[in-house]
């Protein structure tokens, strides 16, 4: 955000200074202290025009404030629970109203820090601000709130049957029942026609006690106004809201809805039928302690919160036509409790128009390893739409190359757009990216069908979730982080979980049992713990997301998609590489790949015309290992523990920034397109500690950087081995160091440990029996594989050492394509 802040901010600067004379300049350092700790500034605060001025973010997030910037309005919005302010460069300041608060100053650039008058903005979100002159001090405590509890006394009663009322503050007027002091209101009764409308600035709290209530014009409960509303669901009591298909209430948008925050608990259930738009909604916070609740949402969302939504307890059962729980300028945060959602709508881009996509798949059963998806069992025209990746791919498997021997990739590209106008070419139009489209979704009115989806965070700490959603299944506007819980996802059209800022999984078991991609983060992806399973269509993991500049409005041009599957023609067509293979020379033919003069040497090491043969093996901006520009882009993903098993049809992992692992368990079952990798980056690859297993195709095949601090052995194969073909690593000894049964074809492995000792010499071999169970189609150690074919053996005389025969372009770059 700074930084942002700072290229914009930094002229207006100067024209901050010509427009407002500087009458003084703090000579000492100011010390500002929030709620008795004092604060840390990477710029010192400054006195301007005898406003003090502080740097907007570190305040700002002590005061547990969010900060938004809108480039095409050059403005900085904070938000606190229902207050924001609105500064626009070289504007005047003002609140959610449109209100001017201050026109005596406004915000400025110092040492590429943007500062705000911290009075100002301090008591206008509610704190008290004290300034002490002797010592160059700011106080700013929030201001006490003394709770008067005197609503409690007010018990009243109410039944909706026979419209009775009783206690202070309450009367049914025809078929509404008003309220307009604060209490404490027991709610039984049936009606088919009436509502509940609150309306005090005290709190109220209905408890719900066997009350059926449907609404033929609007809400069947609204709290219009109150300083807190509260629904208490009575122990052993089923309860029922639903409202009407339209509404005489502009303001409300729900069968339960509030204009201020909103509190659930109680043991008892709740069922809500929402005919209009959302379940649950409200303008300012909603929280759900505990209860049994159903939520049947026909046209929007089961649970709409204007800011945030907290749930701690109780079951929450949610259908919604759109998202499942959705905040729309808040956070999301689950403490606890179980949430069971399904969405069912439509979304823009939907796959479903693309003919023959399968409405479910099939999986593979296997004895030892349980259920897995096979992700050659999709029919054909599914690999080929899915995603834009895939597409590349198949329809480069589709095209005789060799027409293009000896083109440049500008000359491949026009003898493609001149194949595609001839009819020699389909492309089938554009390739649609619909994640594009439905990621805008966050901060538009386009049409969501996703799991959770928050504007800005969603901190999931504990409980049990239940996604199968026709959109993403998670997705925030900022952070995602995981740090407990279970969480089952099943995505039909999006990813399983994506985060436009930073992702974190600190703990928590995550399974995603199908989705386009499984993990995606716009910016840095970190994951130190957790138990996490993927199965994708895409990428398994990935940082950075689909580039901008091929897409508009989510499709991708034609153009785009000629230019690079010309460069995959060029520089890496799988296809080319193994027509320069020996005839016989295929795993199946055991002599022939141990003889392999020309290709390999026996004991493993590189001959010089293998070494000439894989010059471009890992890409000229990744094989150096030093760190480039393309590290510090602000993507990455980082791997410091877990376990991780990712079933991809494109990348396993993908990075358009690096990627570093330093431990935990991985295993992937990677692409068997030979335009993917299982590992792919943009920028280096470091594997510096962890049990990485990763096989797939060798196409585009990349590998770690040579600076890693842990050995890596890189195997790439001829042709594909068949599907459930075990590929074993023994050492020098004997010694089983690893047994892995992948779940599809396969022809590169990927595979480093921490028990892999430098100079020792390893053996691979593949299709031979195991004689221990198996955990996501690895084998427990110590194991017995037994038979097989050897195909070689490799020295671990360097950090990567690898054995095979590589050709074509390898490790391109290009993460994300």
């Amino acid at each position: 955000m700074k930084k942002v802040l700072c290229s914009i901010f930094s002229v207006f600067i100067l024209l901050f200074l010509m427009s407002f004379p500087i009458t003084s300049l703090a000579e000492e350092n100011i010390n500002v202290y929030y709620e008795g700790e004092l604060l840390v500034f990477d710029v010192e605060p400054q006195i301007i025009n005898n406003f003090t001025m502080v740097p907007a973010r570190t305040i700002f997030e002590a005061m547990g404030a969010k900060v938004k910037w809108d480039e095409e309005t050059q403005t900085v919005t904070v938000k606190k629970k229902k207050k924001s302010i609105s500064m626009t460069i070289g504007g005047q300041i003002t609140n959610q109203d449109g209100e001017v608060i201050s026109s005596e100053t406004v915000p400025v650039v110092l040492n590429d820090r943007t500062l705000v008058p911290v009075r100002l903005i301090s008591e206008f979100l509610g704190a008290q601000v004290e300034w002490n002159e002797n010592t160059n001090t700011v106080y700013i405590t929030e201001k006490e709130k003394i709770e008067d509890d005197s609503w409690k006394e007010n018990l009243g009663t109410i039944d909706m049957t026979s419209m009775e009322v009783s206690g202070s503050g309450v009367r049914a007027d025809d078929k509404i029942v008003y309220i307009t002091e604060g209490g404490d209101f027991e709610v039984s009764g049936k009606t088919e026609d009436g509502m509940i409308i609150v309306n005090t600035d005290e709190k109220v709290k209905l408890r719900l006690s066997g009350v059926d209530i449907t609404n033929s014009d609007g809400p069947a409960i609204y709290f219009e106004n109150t300083d807190k509303g509260y629904i208490t669901l009575t122990d052993g009591t089923d309860n029922t809201l639903t409202d009407s298909e339209q509404y005489n209430y502009e303001d409300a948008s729900a069968p339960l809805f509030s204009d201020d925050n909103l509190e659930i608990k109680g043991n008892g259930s709740l069922i809500i039928n929402a005919n209009y738009k959302h379940g649950i909604a409200g303008d300012d916070d909603i929280r759900i302690e505990n209860g049994n609740i159903t939520i049947n949402s026909k046209i929007g969302d089961g649970i709409h919160a204007k800011c945030g939504v907290k749930i701690i307890g109780g079951t929450l059962n949610i259908t919604s036509d759109g998202d499942g729980i959705q905040s729309g300028e808040w956070n999301i945060t689950v403490d606890g409790g179980e949430i069971n959602i399904t969405t069912i709508g439509e979304i823009i881009g939907s796959r479903k128009n693309i003919a023959g996509f399968p409405n479910d798949f099939e999986r593979n059963e296997q004895q030892d390893d349980g259920a897995k998806f096979d992700s050659n069992t999709l029919p054909e025209n599914h690999r080929n739409n899915v995603n834009e990746k895939g597409g590349i791919s198949q329809i480069l498997n589709n095209i005789d190359t060799s027409v293009f021997d000896n083109m440049t990739v500008e000359e491949v590209t026009e003898k493609l757009k001149s194949m595609v106008e001839n009819g020699e070419l389909s492309i089938s139009g554009n390739i649609e990216d619909t994640q594009q489209t439905q990621d805008e979704g966050v901060t538009t009115n386009e049409k969501s069908s996703k799991g959770l989806k928050a504007a800005e965070d969603i901190y999931i700490n504990s409980g049990k979730i239940n996604i199968h959603s026709i959109d993403h299944s998670i997705h925030s506007g900022d952070i995602t982080e995981i740090n407990g819980g279970e969480l089952n996802i099943y995505s039909e059209e999006g990813k399983g979980m994506s985060a436009h800022g930073n992702l974190n999984v600190n703990a928590g078991d995550i399974n995603i049992e199908y989705s386009t991609e499984g993990i995606e983060s716009k910016a840095e992806m970190t994951i130190n713990s957790g138990n996490i399973h993927i199965i994708s269509t895409d990428d398994g993991l990935n940082a950075g997301g689909t580039g901008s500049d091929s897409m508009e409005h989510g499709v991708m041009d034609s153009s785009i998609i000629l230019e690079r599957l010309a460069e995959r023609i060029v520089n890496g067509n799988i296809d080319n590489q193994q027509n320069n293979m020996p005839p016989d020379f295929f795993p199946g033919n055991t002599e022939q790949i141990m003889q392999q003069p020309d290709s390999l040497p026996p004991n493993g090491e590189r001959s010089t015309d293998n070494e000439q043969n894989i010059s471009g093996f890992n890409g000229p901006a990744n094989f150096g290992g030093q760190r480039t520009d393309i590290d510090n882009n602000g993507h990455s993903i980082t791997i410091n523990g877990g376990y991780i098993y990712i079933d991809a049809m494109a990348d396993a992992i993908d990075s358009n920034g690096f990627l570093e692992v330093n431990g935990g368990t991985i295993i992937l079952d990677g692409p068997t397109s030979g335009g993917d990798s299982p590992l792919d980056t943009d920028g280096s690859m470091w594997i510096n500690g962890g049990y990485i297993v990763a096989v797939g195709s060798n196409g585009m095949l990349e590998i770690p950087s040579d600076d890693s601090k842990q050995n890596v052995l890189v195997v790439s194969l001829s042709e594909a081995v068949q599907k459930e073909t075990i590929i074993n690593i023994k050492n020098s000894s004997g010694e089983n160091i690893m047994t892995f049964k992948p779940s599809k074809e396969y022809q590169a492995l990927i595979f480093s440990s921490p028990d892999l000792d430098s100079d020792d010499i390893y053996t691979i071999s593949y299709g031979g029996t195991a004689d221990s169970e198996s955990i996501d189609g690895l084998y427990s150690q110590p194991s017995n594989c037994i038979g097989g074919a050897e195909v070689g053996s490799i020295t671990a005389s360097e950090t990567i050492s690898k054995l095979g025969t590589f050709g074509g372009r390898f490790g391109s770059g290009r993460g994300g394509f």
